[in-house]
């Protein structure tokens, strides 16, 4: 018999969670991850929310929209995974259209972008920030969802830990476009949702080693 689906048939015999502690975990991590992400990005940039005051107003909602869009499929998504008897494939669709909608958002910034400024857009300060700053303004909400990951009972530990990822780097990215502003639809879709994708691998590898039963 595999692993997973011992892990599975032991899983029927044993009550889930309570939901409501189960969701207060979540939650409460959730704003932890949120305070201190927004702390560590003023440190590093200061309290002027220059993103606030950019000259693409559209594309900065645009981009506080599906980020915290994400925020909010993910919590739904490691909600319905901690629970023991949880199917987890109506919980994916809602991530699946925000990268869906991130996606067309690159296609669409390829064709309005000229090819020969898609190196001076995918490069400097702002490609530096998304490959450094996300990462290490995610790692403390990471590591505040895996403490609730433990109120619960994550049947399959590498997705639990995908999403608890994404939800990390997606509130990385919301917090890094307070203080920069979006320079291009081709720079927020590529460069931001790379820096989410790679914070969910994180996870992944980390929740497939710490959530194991």
């Amino acid at each position: 018999m595999k692993t997973e689906d011992l892990i599975k048939m032991l899983s029927t015999n044993v009550p889930p969670a309570p939901r409501r502690q189960w969701g207060a975990s979540l939650l409460i991590a959730s704003g932890i991850g949120i305070a201190v992400a927004l702390c560590l990005q003023c440190s590093m940039f200061g309290t002027t929310l220059q993103g606030l005051g950019g000259h693409r107003p559209g594309l900065q909602a645009g981009v506080f929209a599906l980020t915290l869009a994400l925020v909010a499929a993910g919590l739904r998504l490691l909600f319905v995974a901690g629970q023991p008897g949880k199917r987890v494939s109506a919980a994916l669709f809602p991530v699946g259209a925000v990268f869906l909608a991130l996606l067309l958002g690159g296609i669409v910034g390829i064709t309005r972008e000229p090819r020969a400024s898609w190196g001076e857009v995918l490069s400097g300060e702002l490609l530096g920030n998304c490959l450094i700053c996300i990462p290490v303004v995610a790692v403390p909400t990471l590591a505040a969802l895996f403490w609730a990951l433990r109120s619960g009972a994550p049947v399959y530990p590498a997705l639990s830990g995908a999403a608890a990822g994404l939800v990390a780097g997606a509130m990385a990215v919301a917090a890094l476009a307070l203080n920069q502003p979006v320079v291009s639809v081709l720079a927020a879709a590529v460069l931001y949702a790379s820096a989410i994708a790679s914070c969910a691998l994180i996870g992944a590898l980390i929740g497939s080693r710490l959530l194991r039963w």
